[in-house]
């Protein structure tokens, strides 16, 4: 049997409210005892959406958690908790459309992004 696309978003939407209902940590229930389910609620959510990452696993995720909608987050998997980048997409276009035409670094990534193959950013540490 094969799954299409409406299989799996039904499949990510059972396993959400799943976590939701069991007030999992994820940012969703209410405050939790057990420090495991802490660090998971600050590190990880299934709200959070993945449009980049690099090699190591650190990711900028798009937040759509009610109270945080649209916030542009990094999480880095060396480091316990998140950080808001900047408040707003829109935001961080213009910034990172601005360190790509004037090759000045991103304002709150100390790093100057560069067109790769005409295709991808690369993010090169000097």
């Amino acid at each position: 049997m094969t799954s299409g696309p409406s299989d799996l978003v039904e499949s990510w939407q059972r396993r959400a409210r799943g976590r939701a209902e069991e007030g999992a940590g994820f940012g969703t229930g209410p405050p939790h005892d057990d420090p495991v389910v802490q660090l998971q609620s600050r590190t990880a959510d299934v709200r959070w959406v993945p449009p980049a990452r690099n090699i190591s696993g650190d990711l900028l995720f798009v937040d759509h958690r009610s109270h945080h909608a649209g916030e542009i987050g990094e999480i880095s998997f060396g480091d316990p908790e998140y950080r808001l980048l900047w408040p707003r997409m829109d935001l961080m276009l213009a910034d990172l459309c601005e360190a790509l035409e004037k090759g000045i670094p991103v304002t709150c990534v100390p790093r100057i992004p560069r067109l790769y193959e005409g295709r991808m950013l690369e993010w090169p540490v000097r």
